[in-house]
């Protein structure tokens, strides 16, 4: 018989034995998850990780998109390059004025004057590093047998090789020459210099100005190639454009005689389904004649010559992604002064190329061969 008033005490007892059992639940729910995601989980060249979901976020959060956190990739180091070009002879750029279209210049503008002279015999050397002196230079180029320098002043994704006064302050490479010196390097008389520029795969302005100047994804962040690594611009998008120009410009007012552009395009790697162009107004190709256009105008008071350097399945016009680049030979050579390929029957690929643009201005084809140094570098015969 119970005594009245008496019952045991099983409160403090249940509850514990109810959080137990939740913790138990979700450590279970925390295992499934995490098996599930690891077949969404992808690695980038610098390490980091992120989550590759079959779907979109809307949040702008780099981890959950599948954005690698740091916007940059440090690029290969890269060697000095042994470029040799012999331009075209007077008569032999003579036989290809049949196929050109451009206007004569004005005899009161110079600087077209200039531009507009047949590209003749040169041999240039591509520097990594520049001589520290205009002495050491003309040492450099005599030893070379060279009539002038390429230099790379804007690398691929984004580096910029001087200190430059109008890009961004985090692209200028620690190591970056003076603009002082290299002025001075690009005022030499008879020394013919050339700047070699990567335009559209830069990670630095890109990631900086998202929205105005980078190609997206649809919720707005910055799209990131997971392949070749790094971000780009948007031709489309006018800020993207008037950096590039900018640059440009700043080339020309150094001294330099040509700008050797490459990167002039739009992205054919990685996952490219998750680009949003829903809200660009122009074609690919539109967008890229537009920035060539832009740039020439701008160029037009300093007379300097604007050059691609492009495969030559490119230049054959054999390349299957135009829909994905916008580089479309027949829109874009007609538009530069020359092009850069590396091929080895020079001849034969011109006469493709001007069979290809058939009543269109045919740039200078300068060839591009593979040549054994002792110090392993290759040469530019043109």
């Amino acid at each position: 018989m119970a005594l009245k008033g008496y019952h045991s005490y099983r409160g403090r007892q249940g509850i514990w034995q109810r959080l137990f059992v939740a913790l138990l639940v979700l450590i279970l729910i925390a295992a499934c998850a995490f098996l599930f995601l690891q077949r969404y989980i992808t690695y980038s060249d610098d390490g980091s990780f992120y989550l590759d979901l079959p779907f979109e976020l809307d949040w702008e959060i780099p981890f959950l998109n599948g954005e690698s956190k740091e916007p940059e990739k440090t690029p290969e180091p890269e060697q000095d390059m042994n470029l040799i070009v012999d331009r075209p002879s007077e008569e032999e750029k003579d036989g290809q004025e049949d196929q050109t279209t451009e206007e004569e210049p004005p005899e009161n503008d110079p600087a077209q004057e200039e531009k507009n002279e047949p590209y003749l015999p040169l041999r240039l050397i591509e520097l990594g590093d520049l001589p520290q002196d205009e002495a050491a230079l003309i040492d450099t180029l005599t030893a070379a047998g060279a009539d002038g320098f390429v230099f790379r002043v804007k690398k691929d994704l984004g580096k910029v090789s001087y200190a430059s006064t109008v890009v961004l302050a985090d692209a200028i490479e620690d190591t970056a020459v003076s603009y002082e010196l290299l002025a001075r390097l690009c005022a030499q008389e008879d020394v013919y210099t050339v700047a070699s520029i990567n335009c559209f795969h830069d990670s630095i302005y890109a990631f900086a100005n998202m929205a105005s100047a980078g190609i997206c994804q649809s919720n707005g962040y910055i799209w990131y190639e997971s392949d070749a690594g790094g971000h780009w611009l948007d031709a489309e998008k006018e800020a993207a454009r008037n950096y590039i120009i900018n640059f440009a410009l700043e080339c020309a007012q150094l001294g330099f005689d040509e700008l050797l552009l490459d990167g002039v395009q739009y992205p054919i790697k990685g996952k490219l389904h998750k680009i949003d162009y829903s809200k660009n107004t122009m074609g690919k190709t539109e967008a890229l004649v537009l920035f060539l256009t832009e740039l020439e105008k701008a160029l037009e008071p300093y007379g300097v010559r604007v050059s691609l350097r492009l495969d030559e399945e490119i230049v054959r016009g054999l390349a299957d992604n135009t829909a994905d680049s916008g580089f479309d030979v027949h829109a874009i050579l007609p538009l530069v002064d020359a092009v850069y390929v590396a091929t080895d029957d020079a001849e034969a690929l011109h006469q493709e190329m001007g069979l290809l643009l058939a009543g269109e201005s045919v740039p200078v084809l300068i060839p591009m061969v593979n040549e054994v140094t002792t110090q392993s570098s290759w040469c530019l015969i043109g």
